[in-house]
Parts: structure tokens; C-alpha cells; sequence
């Protein structure tokens, strides 16, 4: 994985965040299920693109 795809899934993560976050609060019920999935989806997009970014930089403990 390059830094472009750790930077795009980072984005992406956001951006979902940011939308999921809006609908939660704007629907009245919002599913269980639904929000299980955005929160699902959010959160491996960000832990893949922060967990792979230190050895993408190469930021290790030299």
C-alpha cells in the first residue's frame, strides 16, 4: 500500500464520519443495523489508513 491509498482511505473515513453523522441525526429512527454497517465501514477504513501510514513513512523507532 502507498501513501496515495493511506491518504484516500483516510479521507474517505472522514467523509463518511461526516455524512453517517448528519443522517444519524437528522432521521428520526435511524436502524440499527444501518448505523452497525457505517460504523463498521468508517471505522476499518480509518484504522487501516492510520496503522499503515507509520510504515508507509517509514516512522519506526530507529
Amino acid at each position: 500500500m502507498n501513501v496515495t491509498v493511506a491518504l484516500i482511505n483516510l479521507i474517505a473515513g472522514l467523509l463518511l464520519l461526516v455524512v453517517c453523522g448528519a443522517l444519524a441525526v437528522h432521521l428520526p429512527r435511524p436502524r440499527r443495523w444501518m448505523v452497525a454497517a457505517f460504523v463498521a465501514v468508517d471505522a476499518g477504513l480509518l484504522v487501516t489508513s492510520l496503522l499503515a501510514l507509520p510504515f508507509i513513512l517509514h516512522l519506526g523507532l530507529e
